[in-house]
């Protein structure tokens, strides 16, 4: 209809009509881009639920072209439900499997536990009961001797525990590393990656 009636809208409406798709439109173009070259810039899909509205108002125009009404309402509520289902589900699986196959039968109270990024402190404690976390870091913490200082009290464990978690370019891994020496991992042959579990043992 905007499309439609474009040269007889008042140049505000028009504005508005720009602010309202542009960003539906660049991020349902650049999503599939980010995703094919793991770019890791835009974060996960659910973030972007506030654009469903826009999203549904723009498929049910594209939709309505249809002469059979019936076809449209079913499409429009069919995408609307698959779209909310995709965007809104959290796969914890893998996480949970990590927690519970790997740290859950080793670890042992007294052993330090430090997770990063701090927003997975409740679902470590939860897969593995019992836990207690000595230090949530901050992903976004890139000083090098603001680690070091919280890294510290634990360098008298006999073991400590780093659950890493979409740490991004936090340097906490390479500086544990050069306090405690060489870790051991959940996957041997690649040890970095965005789900790890690293196992130090400063005293030793």
């Amino acid at each position: 209809m905007l499309w439609q009636r474009r040269r007889h809208l008042a140049p505000w409406i028009g504005r508005l009509a720009i602010i309202a798709i542009l960003p539906l439109a660049v991020v349902t173009l650049a999503y599939p881009i980010v995703e094919i070259f793991d770019l890791d810039i835009m974060g996960p899909p659910r973030y972007f639920l506030a654009l469903m509205p826009g999203a549904v108002l723009v498929g049910s125009w594209a939709l309505m072209q249809l002469r059979r009404r019936l076809i449209v309402h079913a499409a429009v509520a069919a995408l609307a439900l698959v779209s909310a289902w995709r965007i809104t589900t959290i796969h914890s699986d893998l996480f949970r499997e990590r927690v519970q196959e790997y740290f859950g039968p080793q670890y042992k109270p007294g052993d330090g536990v430090i997770v990063i990024a701090s927003e997975i402190t409740d679902g470590v404690q939860l897969y593995r009961p019992g836990t207690i976390v000595d230090l949530a870091l901050n992903r976004w913490e890139v000083d090098t001797n603001v680690l070091r200082q919280q890294l510290a009290p634990l360098s008298n464990r006999e073991t400590v525990w780093m659950i890493w978690y979409r740490g991004g370019d936090s340097p906490a891994l390479d500086v544990a590393k050069s306090m405690w020496g060489d870790f051991t991992s959940n996957k041997p042959k690649k040890r970095i990656g965005s789900l790890r579990v690293y196992k130090f043992q400063p005293r030793l």
